[in-house]
């Protein structure tokens, strides 16, 4: 197993992993939903060494040979692609980027995560400020006020904890058929970075089962359909929080349980969720960018899949090459199509078959071979 032209050695009893996956640290990365920057780079290597990413941006291994994500504004340039944006508030600064990639990695690649130092500050600083404001007996929406039309209903400091757990049961009403495993693992990837920001008040406690979960596979059941859009995914977000707290439903070693059994299973207690806790699990909408995030990498794999079998279409077909001509393609103002055109001249620049029937008499190749490139083209100016 390769990543790159790096091959990795990796030994972890337990839940099994992609090869080559090295541990993630969702606490200073952000989601990034730009292209891929090889969307263009269809070439003779094989189509998933073509699309994933060759390294996770990191620039510091820990003497323990864990991979961490750097958290500093240095100038090292990172082992993969660009440094990440980064965000700064205050004191605190992280990445805002989570690649394509990296979601791929933990979602169907059992790739393990970890949080870093800096990014467990950002959420215990945060979490001491709540509770400094519940001691204060401050006035804030669904932490010491109740919910929706009950905003101006003050909740005690000894029922906000209760609140908390309430909020998870009344929203957990989804029906259809759970989400596949991989997809609920990226949601879990993508709340988890959304939380390790630290201002969302999540203790670190919470998140670290979220992490074990991932680590250890253990997925929630999560039903398909609940979400209520815009306003967030909060029917789908209360089954994955469910089980933090011991209910619900989970799949584990293919197995479908209890959620008290399924923690059970990787050695962790039901969590006591405390103030802002459920609010904050269950409001944003990490699960259609989860689902996002997934059909987005296969949309940019199944766009290079096209050019490749195109090329190779064009040569069982005795085509030529000459429609992929980049003057043809740089008067439209389509960066897709230039991409597909350069993709399968380059796929069929040194073609012996090509070649061998340079100067024939047929005047062009059949629509659907010398088009090839605007309808390629056209789909993946709507992916990016």
């Amino acid at each position: 197993s390769t990543l790159g032209s790096a091959e990795w050695d990796i030994h972890q009893s337990g839940f099994p992993r992609h090869p080559g996956c090295q541990r993630l640290d969702l606490a200073n990365a952000g989601l990034g939903m730009e292209a891929d920057p090889s969307l263009a780079g269809a070439t003779h290597r094989g189509v998933e060494d073509s699309i994933a990413p060759e390294h996770v941006d990191v620039s510091v291994v820990a003497a323990d040979g864990q991979v961490h994500f750097d958290d500093s504004l240095g100038s090292e340039e990172p082992l993969g692609n660009a440094l990440p944006a980064l965000d700064s508030v205050g004191e605190r600064s992280c990445p805002v980027e989570l690649s394509l990639g990296d979601v791929v990695a933990i979602a169907r690649r059992n790739c393990p995560v970890q949080s870093s130092p800096e990014g467990d500050r950002r959420v215990q600083r945060t979490r001491a400020l709540v509770d400094e404001w519940v001691a204060e007996k401050k006035v804030i929406y669904g932490i010491t006020t109740g919910f929706g039309a009950l905003c101006n209903v003050p909740i005690s400091a000894d029922d906000t904890r209760q609140l908390q757990h309430k909020i998870i049961m009344s929203h957990a009403a989804g029906i259809g058929a759970p989400l596949p495993e991989d997809v609920v693992r990226a949601v879990m990837a993508v709340r988890l970075h959304d939380l390790f920001m630290g201002y969302s008040g999540c203790s670190l406690k919470t998140l670290q089962h979220l992490m074990a979960f991932l680590n250890q596979g253990l997925t929630p059941v999560v039903p398909e359909k609940g979400s209520v859009g815009s306003s967030g995914d909060l029917a789908p977000m209360a089954h994955l929080g469910l089980v933090l707290l011991g209910k619900g439903e989970a799949f584990y070693d293919s197995a479908r349980m209890d959620g008290s059994r399924a923690l059970a299973k990787i050695g962790l207690e039901p969590l006591e969720l405390m103030a802002g806790e459920g609010l904050a699990l269950i409001n944003g909408t990490q699960v259609m960018t989860g689902i996002a995030s997934l059909v987005v990498h296969d949309a940019i794999r199944l766009a290079k899949l096209a050019d490749i079998a195109c090329a190779m279409s064009l040569e069982v077909l005795m085509g030529s090459n000459s429609e992929f001509d980049p003057r043809i393609h740089q008067i439209r103002p389509h960066p897709g199509q230039v991409a597909s055109a350069d993709n399968m001249l380059r796929l069929t620049a040194e073609s012996e078959i090509i070649l061998s029937h340079e100067g024939c008499a047929r005047v062009q190749d059949a629509y659907t071979l010398r088009c090839s490139p605007q309808i390629h083209g056209a789909s993946k100016d709507a992916v990016v």
